[in-house]
């Protein structure tokens, strides 16, 4: 029979949680619940349920629906492009929206693409979704 790693802890916060679960444990239980409700949880872990306690699967629910903030502040314009880039438009088609040329549009492409860290329109578009921007 293997071994599963289950953490027993007092701490239910993210630098505790995510890096136990990170590190290969089966599963994440706040000790101040009762000895019955941790008995009822292990057994359910060896059969294969979800390993957590619920306090500690609502504070990942919240950790995953947050939206995410941008590594660096972004100007009104650099947004308004990183929106339609998420949208799917063009370079040419976004310069038309936005009355300006295709060559600034391609310079606040580059900018975007520097201060996001990306190197594609697809992972651009993926942060502009998880931002909330779409």
């Amino acid at each position: 029979m293997a071994t599963l790693c289950v953490v027993a802890s007092i701490y239910d916060d993210d630098g505790h949680v995510f890096p136990a679960l990170r590190a290969g444990a089966r599963g994440y239980l706040l000790k101040d619940q009762p000895v019955s409700a941790i008995v009822v949880a292990l057994r359910g872990i060896a059969a294969g349920e979800p390993p957590l306690s619920p306090a500690i699967a609502r504070r990942m629910l919240a950790f995953f629906n947050r939206p995410v903030t941008p590594p660096v502040a972004l100007t009104a314009r650099e947004t308004e492009v990183l929106r339609l880039i998420a949208k799917g438009i063009t370079q040419a088609e976004t310069a038309r929206l936005l009355a300006i040329s295709q060559h600034t549009v391609a310079g606040y492409v580059k900018d975007l693409y520097r201060k996001l860290n990306v190197s594609s329109r697809a992972e651009a578009a993926v942060l502009a979704r998880d931002m909330g921007l779409i």
